[in-house]
């Protein structure tokens, strides 16, 4: 199974980072389907070349029409979606009403929300899959693909490779291979 990631934020400060699961075949199904759809996209800036940006789609009202007709495109091919979404003012607060007098605590990288973010979407994910092994199985790998562009490629590398190898090996084993990285206008799935 492949899980392709991207990530999103707007102006009232929440950050998102999710994508859709599914096999490799249904990708494939998916990209032939999401490249003819993509003429009721919008313009990438600066190219004559269409694609889909939910954020771009919305400023619209005939173009806000068409996200359903996107939409219903990802739920036909995909088997799951994932996200985690952090609310910026709020991941501050947190972190301040957490004191410990006397000692100053330092969150290390996590003040970055994607690097936040990126470890809550593979924590939940992997120690919640229990509760929907009816849609995958628990033993089942899953591959982690991510938008190129979002420029944390060794970041991401770093942390998984240190996530991996912090646990059970029996648990280890149920994670795919290291995190890969496209650009969304040369993977559809993105």
């Amino acid at each position: 199974l492949q899980a392709f990631i991207d990530e999103s934020y707007d102006k009232g400060g929440n950050y998102v980072l999710g994508g859709f699961i599914s096999t490799e075949r249904k990708w494939e199904l998916f990209s032939k389907e999401w490249e003819s759809a993509l003429k009721f996209g919008t313009l990438a800036e600066g190219s004559n070349i269409y694609h889909f940006k939910h954020s771009e789609m919305i400023l619209n009202p005939e173009r806000k029409k068409r996200i359903r007709y996107f939409d219903s495109i990802a739920r036909r091919h995909t088997i799951m979606v994932l996200s985690c979404k952090i609310n910026l003012s709020e991941m501050v607060a947190a972190q301040k009403r957490l004191v410990v007098p006397g000692i100053e605590i330092d969150f290390g990288p996590f003040t970055d929300p994607f690097k936040l973010s990126v470890r809550c979407l593979l924590d939940k994910f992997h120690s919640s899959r229990s509760l929907f092994d009816n849609v995958i199985a628990e033993d089942q790998r899953v591959d982690f693909i991510f938008d190129e562009q979002m420029g944390n490629d060794r970041l991401i590398r770093e942390s998984w490779l240190e996530y991996i190898n912090s646990r059970d090996p029996k648990i280890a084993s149920k994670y795919g291979q290291v995190p890969s990285f496209m650009r969304d206008h040369e993977c559809y799935p993105l």
